[in-house]
């Protein structure tokens, strides 16, 4: 983890605001990695968080790829930024 990260996460959830990851991860569809490699990096994020009394209040994440290798995962989505569909769902 980033020095300063769990700080900062809890200075803004101190400011009342919600801390949310809005983020394209393409690594699945391109076999980059496993969906079980995928999950098992957000719960070490969490976890780590966690131990320093910090969180994060919601996760959006967009599997997708125009030229994935695995099949469901190889789409042309409104939830891949620069498109605004996780945004909004968020």
């Amino acid at each position: 983890m980033i020095d300063g990260v769990p700080e900062a996460i809890r200075i803004l959830h101190d400011a009342g605001y919600k801390v949310i990851i809005v983020s394209n991860q393409p690594g699945v569809a391109k076999k980059h990695m496993s969906n079980k490699t995928f999950e098992a990096i957000r719960c070490r994020l969490i976890d780590e968080l966690s131990k320093t009394n910090s969180f994060i209040d919601a996760e959006f994440y967009c599997l997708h790829h125009p030229q994935a290798v695995v099949p469901d995962l190889k789409e042309v989505c409104d939830c891949r930024k620069p498109k605004p569909g996780l945004l909004i769902k968020a």
